[in-house]
Formats: C-alpha cells, structure tokens, sequence
C-alpha cells in the first residue's frame, strides 16, 4: 500500500509539472539567471497604471511565462537562460488579454456591453435603431488607457552572479476620436443622451500593434456643454487595416416628455482620409446640427408611456 501510494504521489507530481507548461506557466520559480526588468515611461505619465505584466515567449515555443508587477517601475526575477521575445501591458480589469499562448496571437480587446444604458432611457424596450450594415457588430467597451512595449530575440546569458537587464519603454497605442456637435435645436428639452460609432476593429495585436479586421461598435459619452454643443471623447483600437468599412456616428436622445430620438450620421469621409493623405488612428468627427423636435404635452402633462424610437439618417460630407 506503501509503495502504491508513493506511485501515485510520484505521477501527480508528474503531471502538474507538465500541465504547467500547456498554456502559460504561472509558476515563477525557475530557477536560473536573476533578471532585472525596468519599465522605462519616459515622458510618459503612468499615474493611472496600477500593475504591469511581462510576458516571456521561449524561443524554444514552449509555453510563455507571466510575472505580474505590482510596482510599475519594474522589479528583479529569474529565468533560466535562452532567448526569448518580451512583452508588457498594464493591468486593467477593462483589458482583456486573448491568444496570450503564442507571441502571434496574443491581443488584447475589452468586454460587450450595451448599446445603450436602458435604464437611462425610461427602461426602453423598443429595439434600439442601429446604423445600417451594423446590426450584426458586437458592442464592445471602451478600452481605457494602453500602455505597452515588446522587445524581441533578449538572450539571457547563463552567468552566474551577474543580473542582466530587460529595459521595455511603454508606449500608448491606441487612437482617438474627437466628437462635437456644434449645435442643438430644442437642448432645453433634452434629459438623456448616448451615441455609438461604428465599425471599429474589435481588438489589437500586442505585437505587431495592427488593429484586427474584427470590427465592431463603441459607444462614445457625449456631454452638452455650457455654450451648448455637444463633445466627447473616443479611445479605440483602430479602424479598416485592410477594407474600407463605412462608419456611422448614432446619437440616441430622450426628451423630457418620454420621446426618444436616434439621429445616424453617415461619417465615412470623416474617417477615411483622402486619397494622398497619412493614415491616422486620431480623427474629428464634426457635425453640424443634432435636431430635436419640441415635444408636445398631453392633457394634464406630458406622455410618459412613449417608447417608440423615431429615427432620421443624415449623410455628413467632409
């Protein structure tokens, strides 16, 4: 029973020293050469960072290593020695990490939500009006802030009593799109608004740092400001890397009396330079008027049981 029993320990043993390196190896205890691994922020402002994570890919293809940083400024590990590829991302509860297996697959997206906030708008359960050729495009998030670098082909040397050094500078990849509305007709009656802009790419590669051809819809707060007109701010992962997508900005207003309002605008030009022109992942999205009608009053005050979406489409030239 003895001898069965420490078989069985032995094979146990066995087997989670392989599991772990199938995916990703969580285990940091390898033992081997001390690494110290710096994040070098530059002229960057890393206030907002609460974490990075290194990701080493063995040049052998074996499962790639995680160390998390709680200090954002770096910290010392160990590896044993070989060549590797080197990745780092912030920590956010909003980043999503996908194909974290192989060097490249692994991206990075954010989760679905709604298209809009229903609660907002009276608990609305009409469907919503979506841009034409965007009915089937996930909702995604907006990612927040991205900080990421990689440096490829880093051998470790088999050195005793010597730390090496792994300096990775953080850059911030992704796009963003600037959005106002210079006027509004009726804004005294506005209570809620919220808008999407579509055809974005769904994710993007950490290390080739090209937006996926996956697209989907974002949604962008919009605030009416003092002067009133309305503006708001856009981070995204980018947009058409191989075809030319239309886009369309959706504004979705409620008014005080209950009456809702969707308001699609074709921004195609706006997003997609001119023949001759330099790509650019930061765009402006200018539109010149979001109509509102003025809601009328039943006897006794307003309708508050209206939940039909009126919808008007506008095409917006450049």
């Amino acid at each position: 029973m003895v001898v069965r029993a420490r078989t069985i320990f032995i094979m146990a043993a066995a087997l989670l020293l392989v599991s772990c390196h199938k995916e990703i190896c969580y285990d940091h205890h390898h033992a081997g050469q001390h690494l110290q691994v710096i994040f070098d922020w530059g002229e960057l402002d890393p206030t907002t960072v609460h974490g990075m994570t290194l990701l080493l890919y063995p040049e052998d293809g074996s499962a790639p290593l995680r160390f998390p940083f709680a200090d954002i400024q770096g910290g010392t590990i160990s590896v044993t020695s070989g060549t590797y590829n080197a990745l780092c991302v912030n920590d956010d509860e909003l980043l999503h990490l996908q194909g974290e297996e192989s060097w490249e697959t692994v991206s990075v997206t954010t989760g679905e939500t709604g298209l809009v906030a229903r609660a907002a708008f009276n608990n609305t359960k009409s469907d919503i009006p979506r841009a034409q050729g965007s009915e089937e495009e996930p909702v995604l998030r907006e990612p927040p802030l991205l900080y990421t670098a990689t440096r490829m082909n880093f051998y470790v040397k088999a050195a005793e009593d010597t730390q090496q050094i792994l300096r990775l500078a953080p850059q911030m990849p992704l796009g963003q799109i600037y959005v106002r509305v210079e006027a509004v007709e009726n804004a005294r009656f506005l209570e809620t608004l919220s808008g999407v802009v579509t055809g974005l790419s769904s994710s993007l590669s950490l290390t080739t740092l090209k937006p996926s051809d996956d697209h989907c819809t974002m949604p962008v707060n919009l605030t009416l400001t003092e002067d009133g007109h309305l503006e708001g701010w856009l981070n995204y992962f980018g947009h058409c890397p191989t075809t030319e997508l239309p886009h369309s900005l959706a504004i979705y207003t409620m008014l005080i009396d209950t009456s809702k309002q969707a308001n699609i605008y074709d921004i195609t030009e706006q997003m997609h330079p001119g023949e001759g022109k330099e790509k650019d992942k930061n765009h402006e999205v200018i539109i010149p008027v979001l109509p509102l009608p003025t809601p009328e009053p039943a006897e006794g005050g307003f309708d508050i049981n209206l939940d039909e979406w009126n919808t008007t489409s506008i095409e917006i030239k450049m």
